[in-house]
C-alpha cells in the first residue's frame, strides 16, 4: 500500500495521471491509506501548477485493485479524495462484526471524509453471504458521517449498495449531485441508508441498478436501513430522480423513521417487503411520476432532453450551497454547469438551453 506519510493535515497532495496498481500478492493490501486532514487531488499531467489546471475526465487518475485488492482506499478524518478513478476491488464475505466490513473506500472509522469529482466502478463485493459473515459496501462505506459530491457510481456488484452508510453511523451524511447507474446489489441497488445520522440525499440520480431479486422489496434504488435495527433515523431525498427500477426505495414496516421525500421524480415503489405502504412516501411536496426523459440511458447519458419534466421542477432552498461552494469552488452540477438556471432541476444534472 501508499501512505504518503509526508502529507501532513492541512496539506494537498497531488497525483498524476496514470493507473495505480494494487498489490497482486496480498489481498489486505490497500492501494492508497489517507492521512487525517490531507487533501489529495487527481487528475495532473506535467506542467500542471494550480489546483484548476488539472484535468480528471480527460487525465484520470485510476487507483486500480487488479480485480485482487479487497480494498482500494483507507479513509482517514477529513481527508478529502477528489478527482480519482476507483476500480477493481474483490471485497470478501468476513465472520467478523459488522462495524469492520471491508469496502473498495473504507471510510467506516474516518470521520467527515469528503468524496468529491470521483468515479468508482467496476468492483465486486460477493452476492452469495453466508448467514452469520457480514458484507460491505461496493463502492463507499460511511461510518462516521461525511459527504459525496459530483461523484459517479457505476457497474459495481455486492451484497450492499455502492454506498452504505452504515448502521454505526451517527454523523451527519450528504450525497449531493451524484450519479448512480447499472449497479447489482442484494439490498439497495444505489445505496443504503443506515445508522442514526442524517442523511441527505439531493439532486442525484439513481437509475437502472437493480437488486438480486427486483419486486421483493429489497430496494433497486435505495434500502432504508434506518429505524429497521435501529429506533431512529433521520433521511430525506429531495430533487432527485429514482428511475429504472421496479421497487425504488424500500424499507420495512417495522420502520420507525419513514424517510422524506420531496420534489422527486420517480416510477414505483417497493411494496411488498413487510408490508410497508407506498402512500408513506408519496406524501412529500413537488413528487412526481413517469419517465425523466433522460437523454439517452443506452448510452449512459443520463442529462435531461429539453422536454424533461424534472426542468425547473425542484426545490431551491434544498440545494446546499455551502457545500457545492466549499468542494466544487461554485454552485455547478456534475457536469461542472450553473447548478442554477432559473428554478433548480431535479436530478445530478441541470439542463442547459442553447
Amino acid at each position: 500500500s501508499t501512505t504518503l506519510t509526508f502529507a501532513e493535515s492541512g496539506e494537498q497532495v497531488w497525483v498524476a495521471q496514470g493507473t495505480y496498481l494494487g498489490d497482486d500478492i496480498a489481498e489486505d493490501v490497500s492501494v492508497l491509506v489517507l492521512n487525517a486532514g490531507v487533501e489529495y487531488y487527481g487528475g495532473f499531467t506535467s506542467g500542471d501548477t494550480s489546483l484548476g489546471d488539472r484535468d480528471p475526465v480527460n487525465n484520470p487518475t485510476i487507483l486500480d485493485g487488479n480485480d485482487f485488492s479487497e480494498q482500494i482506499v483507507i479513509a482517514a478524518d477529513n481527508a478529502i479524495l477528489s478527482g480519482f478513478v476507483v476500480t477493481g476491488a474483490v471485497v470478501p464475505f468476513e465472520e467478523i462484526d459488522a462495524a469492520l466490513v471491508k469496502a473498495p473506500i473504507n471510510a467506516n472509522t474516518a470521520d467527515n471524509f469528503s468524496l468529491i469529482d470521483c468515479l468508482v466502478t467496476g468492483n465486486f463485493a460477493g452476492t452469495n453471504r453466508p448467514p452469520t459473515w457480514h458484507a460491505g459496501s461496493s463502492g463507499l462505506n460511511i461510518g462516521d458521517g461525511g459527504q459525496v459530491v459530483n461523484t459517479e457510481f457505476s457497474f459495481n456488484q455486492g451484497w450492499n449498495g455502492p454506498i452504505y452508510v452504515l448502521r454505526e453511523n451517527t454523523g451527519e451524511v450528504q450525497i449531493v449531485n451524484s450519479l448512480f447507474h447499472n449497479n447489482n446489489s442484494q439490498y439497495g441497488g444505489g445505496m443504503v441508508i443506515g445508522g442514526t445520522g442524517p442523511v441527505r440525499v439531493i439532486n442525484s440520480t439513481i437509475a437502472n441498478n437493480n437488486t438480486s431479486m427486483p419486486g421483493n422489496g429489497f430496494g433497486s434504488g435505495l434500502w432504508i436501513d434506518q429505524g429497521v435495527w435501529l429506533p431512529d433515523g433521520d433521511t430525506e431525498i429531495t430533487n432527485t430522480i429514482i428511475y429504472g427500477m421496479i421497487d425504488g426505495i424500500a424499507t420495512s414496516v417495522e420502520n420507525f423513521d419513514v424517510p422524506t421525500l420531496t420534489y422527486s421524480r420517480m416510477e414505483s415503489f417497493a411494496g411488498t417487503f413487510y408490508g410497508v405502504t407506498y402512500e408513506n412516501f408519496w406524501a412529500g411536496a413537488g413528487n412526481t411520476f413517469g419517465w425523466p426523459d433522460f437523454v439517452d440511458t443506452g448510452s449512459l447519458d443520463y442529462q435531461l432532453n429539453p422536454t424533461s419534466p424534472c426542468i425547473d421542477a425542484g426545490s431551491n432552498s434544498a440545494v446546499p450551497t455551502a457545500i457545492l461552494n466549499e468542494y466544487l469552488g461554485g454552485e455547478y452540477d456534475l457536469n461542472f454547469e450553473p447548478r442554477f438556471v432559473d428554478t433548480v432541476d431535479i436530478g445530478a444534472y441541470e439542463f442547459q438551453a442553447p
